[in-house]
């Protein structure tokens, strides 16, 4: 009788929501003989050993609940129920959700999750449902993680924007999926528009843009209503970012490598107006010309293919006057290339059966002649006469 009562007394202790005592006292006190006296010692000692194995994990449990939450039902109907085997399935993923749910809204607490799922928690009345509404709130947990990054990094470019109500209003009503793909789009918004402005600082220190594209999307931006304006809004600001970046990429070469050159406004005026989709291909020409000349020059200097196309070059009206200007200047490079290696052979010494295989050839003429048609634009002549040369000596 001793143990019985010392027994369910330490169970009582370790778990006092059990409330044990009033449920083994009838028999306790019915008992009329020795065998049903041992009967209730054997289930005072059962009461005590599950109490002594789950009071740890109870512990765990009621720590990780979140403010005001209780234990959900599965845990509390073992407990009344002294099915302490029942109880440790269902604490495992009771903590997990309880944690992940207190995580998720430390990172988003305008999405009210603690307030979404309390209810839900506490009334789960088995393991299996918990071990499911663990993996669902964990799921919300890494939503939440990436959309409070995704806000913060939003807030940290977003300057002196005005972040509409479309791309916050669903992380407060608690659509993580939805509020999280609409801040990314925010965010990649404001970060293509920086980025292509960027790309055009070297066109906006040479007077060739105006506002820029930060400034011409901002309005659009805070004026988003929905999802799917900002999804467009942000592949639109996307596309022109590229296009803007390729755009500055040409004008810094030609900025760097041509200072002194006006650019034509067949370039100038889609820049300046923020076309740069068109802009493009005329950019890529503008460069492609100023490459070739500039390798021109350098493979024969007497060439002067940098003065020579800056007229030609200001002067462009058309896309196709840019493409013209860099294939003739290209055909110059090919064949003041050829006209150097033509030079370069020439030029090398020669040894005895090369000396008299040349025996009354006079090479020099020729040499003159590749240089002359390469300096007067005779492309074909100078690519001819190039390679008469180096043949005839090869030969």
């Amino acid at each position: 009788s001793t143990r019985v009562y010392e027994n369910l007394t330490e169970a009582d202790r370790l778990l006092p929501e059990a409330d044990l005592l009033p449920i083994v006292q009838p028999q306790f006190e019915a008992a009329k003989d020795e065998a049903e006296l041992d009967a209730v010692t054997a289930w005072a000692d059962s009461l005590l050993e599950g109490a002594r194995q789950v009071v740890g994990p109870l512990g765990d449990l009621s720590d990780a609940l979140p403010p005001g939450w209780t234990m959900p039902v599965a845990v509390l109907n073992a407990l009344a129920e002294q099915r302490f085997d029942d109880i440790m399935p269902a604490i495992t993923p009771a903590i997990t959700a309880a944690q992940e749910v207190s995580a998720a809204d430390q990172f988003l607490p305008q999405a009210g999750l603690l307030e979404k799922y309390k209810a839900r928690f506490e009334n789960t009345a088995t393991a299996a449902a918990l071990q499911e509404l663990a993996s669902v709130v964990t799921s919300d947990r890494r939503d939440a993680e990436r959309a409070s990054y995704a806000l913060g990094l939003l807030q940290n470019e977003i300057g002196d924007w005005t972040v509409p109500d479309a791309v916050t209003r669903p992380l407060e009503q608690g659509q993580l999926v939805t509020g999280l793909a609409i801040v990314e789009d925010a965010s990649a918004v404001v970060q293509a528009a920086r980025a292509a402005d960027l790309a055009l600082a070297r066109a906006a220190d040479m007077d060739l843009i105006g506002t820029g594209l930060r400034e011409e999307i901002q309005p659009r931006f805070e004026a988003v209503l929905t999802g799917a304006e900002m999804a467009a809004l942000r592949a639109e600001v996307e596309a022109r970012m590229v296009d803007a970046v390729a755009v500055g990429e040409a004008l810094g070469y030609l900025n760097t490598n041509v200072p002194d050159w006006q650019i034509p406004d067949v370039l100038a005026e889609p820049v300046s107006s923020g076309d740069y989709a068109t802009a493009v291909p005329a950019a890529e020409a503008a460069q492609e010309w100023v490459e070739n000349a500039l390798q021109a020059n350098a493979s024969l200097e007497e060439i002067e293919a940098i003065d020579r196309s800056q007229e030609a070059f200001q002067g462009a009206t058309s896309l196709v006057d840019l493409e013209d200007g860099a294939k003739l200047a290209g055909e110059w490079a090919q064949a003041a290339d050829q006209v150097r290696r033509a030079i370069e052979t020439a030029d090398k010494p020669r040894d005895m059966l090369t000396t008299f295989g040349l025996w009354g050839v006079d090479i020099e003429p020729m040499v003159e002649e590749a240089k002359q048609a390469a300096i007067e634009g005779d492309i074909a002549v100078a690519l001819g006469r190039s390679n008469d040369v180096i043949t005839t000596i090869n030969n």
